[in-house]
């Protein structure tokens, strides 16, 4: 589990440091204050596959993060140069994690940087006993770093006429899995609503949708649909409503690609009517406690925030004491966060301050 993360020169990001995540965090702020910058240096952070990190740009504009297809493709490098603070590619990025795992603390500290040393080919050793050829053109190819606990390390390369190289003694720290501001296709739900109906889920899903929408019976696949039974017929998921799929979607993640894992989600409340609010946090609260997952997302709805602080309260025992955190994210001359717990939220929520 995430605890605390110092983000430098990363996008809009000059310098920021966040501490004391919990099982479920919220980010809050203005547009501009970097909410979803933070949830992808936590990606960052948490995945070894940098390679896959880096297409960043893809999952904000289709909420899919994939590998990087094609390396000498000229938008793949304009996006590199985005993920520099003002695209100043003199300067590295660098995000710094500490994480529990097992119990143990863990910092995984990432640095990365444009190579602009003359020559073709040199060689960067990661330990004594491996070694990676990187292309060492003007700016032609972006290095990223790994250091765990201040001993493993792994290394990777990326270069503009395609080579692609990686040497590592590093294993994939958490399973990591990423929900973005834009709808779900029904294909991705289908993949992941099969993976857990091997693992009986298909009763836990019934009962949440049944409570979004007391026509629903169940929740089941036939061949590339989701249905939902509503007595007579079935009907596929997508004509109950955006509410339902967008729960559907996030809980689907949790139980099966964010299992003992991390689960970031952007724009938490879209597809969400204020009545479903509750329902959702109900339903995360019990399945991040099934799934020992944890959740860190970003929103710009008090509803969202108040619903959250309210079934807390009554689901205390669920997580325990002391289990939610609230990030307020700002951005003037430079980054700064405030750290609110849930006695806060609750007095900030009741006396009306802003919050979101």
């Amino acid at each position: 589990m995430l605890k605390d993360i110092h983000i430098q020169n990363y996008r809009g990001i000059k310098d920021l440091k966040i501490k004391d995540f919990k099982r479920i965090n919220l980010l809050v702020g203005d547009n501009n204050s970097g909410k979803t910058s933070v949830l992808e240096a936590i990606g960052f952070g948490a995945n070894y596959d940098f390679s896959c990190a880096l297409a960043f740009e893809d999952f904000r504009e289709s909420g899919k993060l994939s590998m990087i297809k094609n390396l000498q493709d000229s938008k793949i490098w304009n996006d590199f140069e985005y993920l520099f603070f003002e695209r100043d590619l003199e300067k590295s990025f660098k995000i710094k994690s500490d994480f529990i795992e097992n119990e143990e603390p863990k910092t995984i500290e990432l640095k990365v940087s444009f190579s602009k040393e003359a020559g073709n080919f040199s060689e960067i050793q990661t330990t004594n006993r491996e070694r990676i050829l990187i292309d060492k053109n003007n700016f032609n190819t972006l290095i990223a770093e790994y250091l765990e606990n201040s001993s493993n390390k792994a290394v990777l390369g990326f270069s503009r006429d395609g080579t692609y190289n990686f040497s590592s003694n590093l294993c994939r720290l958490f399973p990591l899995s990423l929900i973005s501001s834009t709808p779900a296709k029904s294909s991705e739900l289908i993949e992941l609503m099969k993976k857990v109906a091997q693992e009986n889920g298909e009763k836990f899903f019934s009962e949440i949708a049944q409570k979004i929408d007391p026509k629903i019976k169940g929740i089941k696949t036939a061949g590339d649909t989701i249905l939902a039974d509503i007595g007579k017929i079935s009907v596929p998921l997508k004509y109950m409503g955006d509410g339902l799929t967008s729960v559907l979607n996030i809980l689907l993640r949790m139980r099966s690609n964010s299992r003992n894992g991390i689960l970031l989600i952007d724009e938490i409340e879209n597809g969400l009517y204020w009545k479903t609010q509750k329902i959702l946090w109900r339903a995360v609260i019990a399945a991040a406690k099934e799934s020992n997952a944890q959740i860190i997302a970003t929103t710009h709805s008090r509803d969202t925030i108040k619903a959250l602080s309210e079934v807390y309260e009554e689901e205390k025992s669920v997580l325990g004491e002391d289990e939610i955190r609230l990030f307020q994210l700002y951005k003037n001359d430079k980054n700064f966060s405030e750290t609110l717990d849930s006695n806060t939220i609750k007095g900030m929520i009741k006396n009306n301050y802003e919050l979101r």
